[in-house]
């Protein structure tokens, strides 16, 4: 991101964490851009949001930056315009910053390839959230993210590095089918309905340090087919790991489970480490129990 800008005259007020915004005020009373305006007309956001990427286009600009901007009504990744590769596949082959930004409407990023790093940190999502087989090839921020609605990544790929540290889930969450092929991090992550991770494989180290599991969470089927830590982890409700696959070494230790658990059916190459854990409820084993401490 460019070094914070000056503002001169009449400018939008709006100043994010690496750069403050130079466009012109002509919303809010003379305050603020239509980007980061609270009030404004979705048909003429969605004029301005045209020529902001036809600008982009033309001056062949590194990278997208909708750090702050308030999409007024329903998004999809079609509005900012889709660039189709050698096998007519749509994606965007630049980087996208949507940190900070508001999206007051449905989001769809579906079947979307992201060809360079996205982010959405502390980005709100007031609505539903559609992630579903997209394909992000290289990193993916979304920490402190708000999900208000349900947010769906069911099927999606992320080729490297992931983080929902810090994110929000208020909404059902589903990650069925995902692929996560570098580094993922829940760091501190809430998910505050149901939460299935059914059948997705994790090829890197899968990291749920202190994440809070409000509603049921299934993990059913899941690979982990690198370290997966739950430390410190609390699960609220009941809690599934039937069949899952833990090829590394797993980590309970400090972990909270204040229903029931399973491990019916799962296969850990290693000992299940539940030092110090809490387990207020049943925990269910079959031949897991034999490789438990």
């Amino acid at each position: 991101m460019a070094e914070a800008k000056k503002c001169q005259g009449k400018h939008c007020d709006w100043s994010g964490n690496e750069c403050d915004c130079h466009r012109v005020a002509t919303h809010d009373n003379g305050t603020r851009c239509i980007f980061h305006a609270q009030e404004k007309d979705s048909e003429e956001f969605k004029q301005a949001l045209k020529q902001f990427i036809l600008s982009w286009t033309l001056e062949k600009r590194e990278g997208l930056d909708f750090s702050g901007f308030i999409f007024p009504s329903e998004f999809s990744a079609s509005d900012i315009g889709l660039f189709k590769d050698e096998h007519g596949d749509p994606g965007f082959p630049a980087a996208l910053n949507f940190g900070s930004a508001v999206f007051r409407g449905d989001v769809s990023f579906e079947k979307v390839i992201f060809r360079d790093d996205v982010i959405f940190n502390s980005a709100s999502f007031n609505r539903n959230a559609r992630f579903a087989g997209a394909i992000f090839s290289r990193d993916a921020y979304f920490s402190s993210a708000k999900f208000n609605r349900s947010a769906f990544f069911a099927g999606a790929h992320f080729r490297d590095a992931v983080s929902f540290s810090s994110a929000i889930f208020n909404g059902p969450v589903s990650f069925e089918k995902a692929v996560c092929d570098g580094h993922t991090h829940f760091f501190s992550t809430i998910f505050r309905q149901e939460v299935s991770f059914l059948s997705a494989v994790f090829n890197g180290d899968a990291h749920f340090t202190s994440a809070v599991f409000e509603g049921a969470a299934s993990l059913a089927s899941v690979a982990f087919n690198g370290f997966a830590d739950f430390e410190s982890a609390e699960f609220c409700r009941n809690a599934s790991f039937e069949a899952a696959v833990f090829r590394v070494d797993v980590d309970f230790e400090k972990t909270l489970f204040q229903m029931d658990v399973s491990f019916r059916n799962a296969a850990p190459a290693h000992l299940i480490n539940l030092h110090d854990s809490i387990i207020k409820g049943n925990i269910h084993w079959l031949a897991a129990g034999e490789n438990s401490r």
